[in-house]
């Protein structure tokens, strides 16, 4: 059984997107109005997890983890339990949902919870073909590299999310990877290499009119 949510895409669905885009423009005020809108408008248990996840990954992207964390978690185990009762089959929310969560536990000091979670996630993402939620398990799992200083294991993982972004031509996601590039590079010492991806990074950013990117990149 498929939710008609996802079928039709109702008031719910162009809410949540509209919540998730203003997530990856950093716009802290839309985004979460968006997201409980997106929850008040969620008319099966689908759209309901989908919100809930969302509203968590609005919070984890714009720097809050410790309220990102209860959010995801609800969310990835009302899809268990879908899955479960059989009313559930997409599981391109959980593969995303999954590296937000590592992120969020990375950001609270629990490296080991946050690369399970990572490695979880990528194989979600691999399973179902996913190509975004790729990026997302890669990227994470290149950060976590970087802070165990495993820094040739963090360019490669990164290095294949920036390839999985570019194929899909998502420019944003490029951007935000070049960025934990130019980390990886100044963790390894190699300062002109980072300083030349940060430069191209806020290039785009300004290009693409996100100011609040070209902010984060200044506090980096």
């Amino acid at each position: 059984v498929r939710s008609n949510w996802l079928l039709e895409g109702d008031d719910a669905l162009s809410t949540l997107m509209a919540g998730n885009i203003y997530t990856l423009a950093l716009e802290r005020d839309a985004a979460l109005t968006a997201c409980h809108r997106a929850m008040e408008l969620a008319s099966d248990p689908v759209a309901r997890a989908a919100a809930v996840g969302y509203l968590g990954k609005a919070h984890q992207e714009l720097g809050s983890a410790d309220e990102a964390i209860p959010l995801v978690d609800a969310a990835l185990s009302q899809f268990a339990g879908l899955e479960g009762a059989g009313g559930y089959r997409v599981h391109q929310f959980d593969a995303v949902l999954l590296s937000v969560l590592g992120e969020a536990h990375l950001a609270r000091g629990d490296v080991a919870r946050a690369e399970q979670l990572a490695r979880r996630a990528l194989e979600a993402a691999t399973s179902s073909s996913y190509v975004v939620a790729r990026g997302y398990a890669e990227r994470a799992l290149g950060m976590i590299a970087r802070v165990r200083g495993k820094l040739e294991e963090a360019h490669e993982h990164i290095a294949s999310a920036l390839a999985a972004f570019e194929s899909i031509e998502s420019r944003l996601q490029v951007e935000r990877t070049r960025v934990a590039l130019a980390m990886c590079l100044h963790a390894s010492g190699d300062r002109e290499g980072a300083a030349e991806q940060f430069r191209q990074a806020k290039g785009t950013f300004a290009a693409l009119k996100l100011p609040r990117w070209e902010e984060r990149i200044e506090t980096s």
